[in-house]
């Protein structure tokens, strides 16, 4: 069960992205028309369509066939989870709509390229890794997952550097989910 304190946090954040938003648009910029607000959903909504399709398929195994699993003694306590990943999702929304805003150009559009595939990256682990039970197949996406995240963060840093910046938390929580799934796998293995 996910505590009431991490539920108001998420949308406390929710609100300070909002804020956010609002802030960043210059008074008189072109971008506060409909179509900047509706990219600016548009982030939100990608990264919370991943949270929650991911959600869907960690449900089930997360009752029935995680519990069985042998766990490294880092592993934190199952309800920690949720609210990372929905702090982690509003940055990476806020890193992905930033990137976008940028002027137009072609390392705007290899960060852009990037930042999708990392994103489809994250949506196929939790698949992989729950759907089919499977921490060898896990640790592949989530190895390729953390070269993704890095390379985006390197290619956004030239054009927004803020981007960049609001990545490297989800990069380092991958790295350490990645232990997580090695950890698991190799308990497998042995």
């Amino acid at each position: 069960q996910l505590p009431l304190q991490a539920l108001y946090l998420v949308h406390l954040l929710f609100v300070l992205f909002l804020i956010f938003i609002l802030l960043e648009i210059p008074l008189g910029s072109s971008c506060r028309s409909v179509a900047c607000c509706c990219l600016s959903l548009s982030c939100i909504l990608l990264c919370f369509i991943v949270e929650i399709i991911g959600s869907f398929w960690t449900k089930e195994a997360v009752s029935i066939w995680y519990p069985t699993l042998v766990k490294p003694s880092w592993t934190p306590p199952d309800w920690v989870f949720g609210p990372v990943w929905s702090i982690l999702y509003i940055m990476i929304a806020i890193a992905g709509w930033l990137i976008y805003r940028a002027r137009h150009s072609t390392k705007r559009t290899v960060a852009l390229i990037l930042y999708g595939c990392q994103l489809a990256l994250n949506f196929i682990w939790s698949f992989l890794f729950f759907s089919l039970r499977s921490p060898t197949l896990g640790l592949i996406d989530i190895i390729l997952l953390c070269l993704l995240i890095s390379l985006t963060i390197i290619k956004a840093w030239s054009v927004r550097p803020l981007a960049s910046l609001m990545l490297i938390p989800y990069l380092v929580w991958v790295v350490y989910a990645t232990s997580l799934n090695a950890g698991i796998w190799l308990l497998i293995v042995n």
